[in-house]
């Protein structure tokens, strides 16, 4: 039995859905939860969901994004009492565990990874570490992608306070685009940022690759949780929220390639 669960992302996914969470099987840490439902909704395949990676501590899920054939990425936080690590797995479609690619004991539980999108020759994840925000590029098989920021990795600090990255698209060029804050006299403000397919920032891109949006007279606190291409042309289109957190209203804003 299953004492609590909610599915954090849902990927479309040949003739149907693949739905993608935490679960807290009954005397069982929080796991991954990976579904293939039909395009009817119903469950398909005859696998609990359940993607044991043999971790004792709790798996958040954060982010997933769709492989080929049939591979589920996930970007998760694993918790274990004071301190977060960043986790990236792969799965089958039908919740069988590939592997977790990631070794988590390696890994600085600075490390914080909140989204994950595909490229052409891996998977890039976003988020935080030691309150800077993070971009790293894996290839298919977990490695870092060398020719990729510094050995794979990118650490950057916008605006001199605490940054955090919460959404990640690919463009058909390779470059990079992340979405989420950027803290400036201490207000967090709604970051759009550009990285080149080789892991720098994009100069010709608002200020040396970054934009800094507020919302509001005086400006308010703003953050950025999702983006996304236009498909007709190409454009960013980011979506996120503004305003003190009693009152916050959602926001929609589009960007210039």
């Amino acid at each position: 039995g299953v004492a609590s669960g909610a599915y954090r992302a849902l990927l479309a996914q040949g003739d149907g859905f693949v739905g993608v969470g935490d679960a807290r099987p009954q005397g069982r840490p929080t796991t991954e939860l990976v579904v293939r439902h039909g395009a009817d909704g119903a469950v398909m395949g005859s696998a609990t969901g359940y993607v044991s990676l043999g971790q004792a501590a709790d798996v958040r899920v954060r982010g997933a994004a769709a492989g080929g054939d049939g591979v589920v990425a996930i970007a998760a936080l694993l918790e274990d009492g004071a301190d977060d690590a960043g986790l990236f797995a792969v799965a089958q479609a039908d919740g069988a565990a590939i592997q977790a690619i990631r070794d988590v004991d390696a890994m600085s539980t600075r490390d914080r990874f909140l989204a994950v999108a595909r490229t052409a020759n891996g998977f890039v994840l976003v988020g935080e570490t030691a309150g800077d925000l993070l971009v790293e590029h894996l290839d298919a098989q977990g490695s870092p992608v060398a020719a990729f920021g510094d050995q794979g990795r990118l650490v950057l600090n916008v605006a001199g306070g605490r940054d955090v990255a919460r959404g990640v698209v690919v463009q058909p060029d390779g470059g990079v685009v992340v979405v989420g804050s950027a803290e400036e006299e201490g207000v967090s403000r709604f970051l759009v940022l550009r990285l080149t397919a080789a892991g720098a920032p994009d100069a010709g891109f608002g200020d040396q690759g970054s934009t800094l949006l507020d919302f509001g007279a005086p400006a308010e606190d703003a953050v950025g949780f999702g983006v996304a291409l236009d498909p007709r042309t190409d454009q960013i289109v980011a979506v996120g929220a503004a305003g003190p957190a009693a009152s916050r209203h959602a926001v929609i804003v589009r960007l210039g390639r």
